[in-house]
């Protein structure tokens, strides 16, 4: 800013009040910043100590049930890779790759082949590859998939055969402290995104401010869509001119998380429908 002077070579009354109100501004607003950062520290540690938490016996058995759950659900998705039915229709043969599943090979691979079987490529090993369900690891996701129930049924007979497994009462899964932990881990990652915008937008008026001492050449006015973008920059310290396509992966993935957790916040409030 340029200082002007009066006659007397002094900066004018009215110059001197606007630049003794902007630093007033300026020491309120880093003050303001400085205790949300401060609100920030604060909270994160309170996530970082739920997350780092061990889990109660109790909890413990509740996981190992939604794990069970998690690798069936998984390997249901891998289904759909898989194409379990096009891979039975169309199997695999000796000579020629795939070919159409006709009657005489199921006869065949049931162990009942037709004495005047006119087939010419038959199927590979006799049928024992045709893949009634996706098998692909050892013990992988399938057991989970088929067995699951009877997995989760058994947890108590395998837990109390494990020698640290406490012994003194009756343990039952206690899956509401595990939700309980995860919503409040929730609203905190929710707080956080907000505290974020806070601390964005007071450092944006410093920077204003600052501009006011050192004017720089006028820039134009700021969108609301391109002050979000800038902020999910700094906050994702991803550069959208370098790697636009990551960004806006980062971006969308990010503002999804909080809508789904604005969203469980308020059907969990109390009187919500």
């Amino acid at each position: 800013m340029s200082k002007v002077k009066a006659s007397n070579g002094k900066v004018s009354g009215s110059i001197q009040d606007a630049i003794n109100a902007l630093k007033d501004e300026h020491v309120r607003l880093t003050r303001e910043k400085a205790n949300a950062e401060s609100r920030k520290a604060e909270i994160e540690a309170q996530r970082n100590g739920l997350l780092l938490q061990p889990l109660t016996p109790g909890e413990i058995k509740a996981f190992m049930s939604e794990l069970i759950d998690h690798r069936a659900e998984t390997y249901l998705a891998s289904l759909a890779k898989e194409d379990v039915f096009a891979k039975m229709a169309q199997p695999r043969r000796h000579l020629q790759g795939n070919g159409a599943l006709t009657l005489a090979d199921a006869e065949n691979a049931l162990g009942r082949a037709h004495a005047n079987d006119p087939t010419e490529d038959r199927l590979l090993d006799g049928g024992f590859h045709l893949p009634l369900f996706y098998t692909q690891e050892r013990f992988g996701g399938w057991a989970y998939f088929f067995l699951g129930g009877l997995m989760k049924e058994k947890l108590d007979e395998v837990l109390a055969a494990s020698p640290s497994w406490p012994k003194d009462a009756a343990i039952v899964g206690d899956a509401a402290s595990l939700q309980l932990r995860r919503q409040r881990i929730a609203e905190i990652d929710l707080a956080i995104v907000e505290i974020d915008k806070e601390i964005f937008g007071l450092a944006a008026q410093l920077d204003e401010i600052s501009h006011q001492f050192s004017p720089k050449e006028v820039q134009p006015e700021e969108s609301e869509e391109e002050r979000e973008r800038r902020f999910w920059a700094k906050r994702l310290n991803i550069d959208p001119k370098t790697e636009p396509e990551r960004f806006e992966y980062e971006m969308k993935r990010q503002r999804e998380y909080a809508t789904r957790l604005a969203e469980d916040q308020r059907r969990a409030a109390p009187g919500s429908i």
